[in-house]
């Protein structure tokens, strides 16, 4: 019987990410198809878990929406508040994990769930303290598999983009 491939993702938010949206969405699609998923599960914070989740709508790879509290999104300029409830009408689901408002908490329990519900993470984490160091732990500390594509990132930041 073949196990699903269920790929938790976890990574940055825009102020810690390497490079612009569109080359992080052409390295997040590489990857999304190099490692070739049944389904992804993200956060839905914005940075990298939005990035993922756009990702997976171009590629047609089903994706679940990890929303760990009310108004993630109320603090986010309008662009990116429109791309979060569009992309919440692409997911397969939409877990709400608590249904309290989106605090410290609610973020450390929808890390948690998502780690919990994947069979693999892939995180984009650079190494430094923050909410997916927390993610990567936990994943390590549950024996969850993981890899971190930030170290493939370094390979492919460096190409130059295709003309």
């Amino acid at each position: 019987m073949k196990m699903t491939r269920i790929l938790g993702v976890t990574g940055h938010r825009p102020h810690k990410l390497p490079a612009n949206r569109p080359r992080l969405l052409q390295f997040a699609s590489a990857m999304i198809k190099l490692h070739a998923p049944e389904h992804v599960l993200t956060g839905m914070a914005l940075g990298w878990d939005m990035i993922i989740a756009e990702a997976c709508r171009r590629l047609g790879v089903s994706f679940d929406a990890y929303v760990p509290g009310r108004g993630q999104e109320r603090l986010w300029d309008q662009d990116d508040r429109e791309q979060y409830y569009f992309l919440l009408t692409r997911a397969f689901n939409v877990v709400h994990v608590t249904s309290g408002p989106c605090d410290d908490v609610a973020y450390e329990l929808r890390n948690r769930r998502l780690v919990d519900d994947c069979t693999e993470l892939a995180a984009f984490w650079d190494g430094s303290l923050g909410g997916t160091a927390n993610c990567v732990r936990y994943a390590v500390h549950v024996g969850r598999k993981y890899n971190n594509w930030y170290t493939d990132w370094k390979d492919f930041g460096t190409e130059k983009p295709r003309e």
